[in-house]
């Protein structure tokens, strides 16, 4: 494929948020081919399940341009900290945020940090207690309110990205249903023809479903 054509098969990927594979995008040559081939991957019916890879484009998305990282470094097995160095917290706050998503996983303390301030904070004030004589049942509420009151206060303290989301692909059930659109034919068509006059600088009454992108249209 030429450079006008592979160009064209990433705004088409992005805009509908799909893959298209390099043996796929070889037998596409008309805008009608391109459409079939996107009606098979899209979500038509209500009764469809959201695609993951929806998710993923939308993440792939948010690293492209909030984060400046480039395409091909962002896989569904990349993980955080070879994408965000180690900015991981100031980082994961800006993804939560340029993601829009409900219930944002939160990062992890570090295991000193967590037993520091949810154990030793408490005992700071409980040891006191008990040389005083206060009772040892008062001293174990009091202990027991202020570790949970410490933990509570600091969850949102985390520096590190949990094991169990520590890929690109560990959070795309988190938004792989933000785009719940139903497509249909007509409307993928329009936008296939869009996005290939955009790309080739074509009018779009130049082109027709069935006008074919380098004998036709003039990509290279």
């Amino acid at each position: 494929m030429g450079l006008d054509t592979v160009e064209l098969v990433i705004a088409i990927e992005d805009a509908f948020e799909v893959r298209i594979g390099n043996d796929d995008a070889a037998k596409l040559s008309t805008p009608a081919e391109v459409t079939d081939y996107l009606m098979s991957r899209l979500r038509t019916d209500s009764g469809d399940p959201c695609p993951s890879q929806a998710g993923f484009y939308r993440i792939r998305s948010a690293l492209m341009t909030q984060f400046g990282i480039p395409r091909q470094q962002i896989h569904p097995d990349s993980s955080w900290c070879e994408l965000f160095k180690s900015d991981i917290p100031n980082a994961w706050s800006k993804l939560g945020d340029a993601l829009a998503v409900d219930n944002f996983p939160r990062l992890a303390r570090t295991k000193a940090f967590f037993i520091v301030a949810v154990f030793g904070i408490p005992a700071l004030v409980a040891i006191p207690m008990l040389k005083s004589g206060v009772g040892f049942s008062l001293i174990l509420v009091v202990y027991g309110v202020l570790a949970l009151f410490a933990n509570t206060l600091t969850s949102g303290m985390g520096r590190l990205v949990p094991a169990r989301y520590r890929t690109v692909a560990s959070l795309i059930p988190y938004v792989k249903c933000a785009d719940s659109r139903l497509w249909t034919r007509e409307a993928v068509l329009a936008k296939v023809i869009e996005i290939t006059s955009q790309q080739l600088g074509l009018r779009i009454d130049q082109i027709r479903p069935d006008s074919h992108f380098v004998y036709d249209l003039g990509a290279d």
